[in-house]
Parts: C-alpha cells; sequence; structure tokens
C-alpha cells in the first residue's frame, strides 16, 4: 500500500499542472457540497461520530493533494509541510464560515477541529510516503 501511495506523490509531483487542477477541482466539489442545504445521508458508518471522520478523510485528500502539488516549488520540506498544512485548515475554516450562510448548515468548531486534524494526516501520509 505505501508503495502504491508514493508512486501517487511521485506522479504528482511530477505534473504539476494536473496536480494542481485536481487540487482546486478537489476544493471546489467541497464547496459546491458545502454549498448544498443539509440533508440526512445514509452513511457506512452507523455512528455519532461519522460526520467527524468523514470530515477527516475529506481533509486528509485535500492535504495530500495539496502537498503533491507543493512539491513542485522550490522550498525545504518542512515550508512545504507547514505551507500544505496551513492551505488546508484555512480552505476547511472558510468552508465552514461558509456554511453559515446556506440554509440547513452551521459553522462548527468541532468541523474546524476534523478539518484540521485530517489535513494534518493527509499531508504526512503524502510526506512519508514522499520520503
Amino acid at each position: 500500500m505505501s508503495h502504491m501511495i508514493s508512486k501517487v506523490v511521485r506522479w504528482l509531483e511530477k505534473n504539476s499542472r494536473i496536480a494542481w487542477t485536481l487540487t482546486v477541482c478537489y476544493m471546489v466539489l467541497i464547496f459546491l457540497i458545502s454549498s448544498s442545504p443539509y440533508m440526512t445521508q445514509p452513511s457506512p458508518l452507523e455512528s455519532k461520530e461519522a460526520p467527524i471522520v468523514e470530515h477527516m478523510i475529506e481533509y486528509s485528500i485535500l492535504g495530500f493533494l495539496l502537498l503533491g502539488s507543493l512539491s513542485s516549488k522550490k522550498m525545504s520540506d518542512k515550508e512545504l509541510v507547514i505551507l500544505a498544512i496551513s492551505i488546508s485548515i484555512l480552505y476547511g475554516i472558510s468552508d465552514e464560515i461558509h456554511q453559515f450562510f446556506v440554509p440547513g448548515r452551521y459553522c462548527d468548531v468541532i468541523d474546524v477541529l476534523a478539518n484540521s486534524v485530517g489535513s494534518f494526516i493527509g499531508v504526512m501520509i503524502a510526506k512519508m510516503a514522499k520520503g
């Protein structure tokens, strides 16, 4: 599994334009989903923690994509990690603020925390796969 993940990270690094296109499209997808009024949806996770886990997965993908996209920049690994996590967390915060204005949705600090943890996890997975 880790070999496959490292292949994906290397591919993102080598294909910067495609990586950025995927990242921006994913961010637009998050925005569009957040723009629709909330409806109870069946979840494969049958618990009250399901939305938290879903936020973490959603933002771990974003963090992963961001680190892969940013890796073409001439920055140290530490700077890349900090930048990817920061962008992902700021996007998560802006998404929660945006939901405040969507009927049936609300801005939730717990979601911001779940988004932040997910961002960190996704960036760390990409970083470890990168080597």
